[in-house]
């Protein structure tokens, strides 16, 4: 695994237990939590885009599928 992977990786399952601990009674900390999760989605997508990390597609794709269905979580939370 590459170390670009690695430390995504990393930031992910950070954000996963994060997610699991935030209070959802709190707008603000959702508010805030959400701007968290899609700047660490831009930041996996900006990665992914580049050419150097081409053959890695199939891991960035995981991690972002795993940064979207938090994300749609939290939308679930506005309605």
């Amino acid at each position: 695994m590459s170390d670009i992977i690695k430390s995504l990786t990393k930031d992910v399952e950070e954000l996963e237990k994060n997610y699991e601990a935030l209070n959802m009674d709190d707008k603000t900390a959702v508010t805030s939590f959400e701007s968290i999760v899609l700047e660490l989605l831009a930041r996996l997508k900006r990665n992914q885009d580049k050419i150097e990390n081409e053959d890695l597609e199939d891991d960035f794709e995981d991690l972002i599928y795993r940064v979207i269905i938090i994300l749609g979580q939290l939308d679930l939370l506005e309605v």
